[in-house]
């Protein structure tokens, strides 16, 4: 079975996660920053390392309010779990210069768009696989 490891980012300045749009997909694939851990790395490392690699966005760097590591997803249609954390900030990233830095086939950024996504939007727009923790992650931001 395969790992994707991913952080679901909330501000509560936004009141929304940050989603990430795949270079060369469907306009309406929409996911949370997530990847493949390297060899011999934590998940939560691996999860905030992507994070880094696909938004510019360093954890360190933020004043983290909370952070919960959640429940595992299996995908309905693919052998993979996703590992998947929460972080919550109140770090302002409204004008927070979004940049990709991971490459596909060192041609191309691997994300090309960022936007905040409610719940409501993160219903329609996020993987299925990530939409299975929205019930937990609402109760978990809905006391912040």
């Amino acid at each position: 079975m395969v790992v994707t490891c991913g952080v679901y980012l909330y501000s509560t300045l936004q009141k929304a996660f940050l989603l990430c749009h795949a270079t060369r997909s469907r306009m309406t694939m929409w996911s949370i920053p997530k990847g493949l851990p390297d060899e011999n790395e934590s998940c939560r490392d691996a999860a905030f390392r992507e994070l880094y690699e696909e938004t510019g966005i360093e954890v360190n760097t933020l004043h983290v309010l909370y952070e919960s590591q959640l429940p595992a997803v299996r995908y309905k249609k693919q052998r993979k779990l996703l590992e998947s954390f929460l972080v919550v900030t109140d770090t302002e990233l409204n004008d927070f210069p979004f940049r990709c830095r991971s490459m596909v086939d060192e041609k191309f950024p691997e994300v090309d768009r960022f936007r905040w996504a409610g719940f409501e939007e993160m219903e329609k727009l996020a993987h299925e696989a990530q939409k299975a923790n929205l019930p937990l992650l609402k109760e978990l931001t809905d006391t912040l």
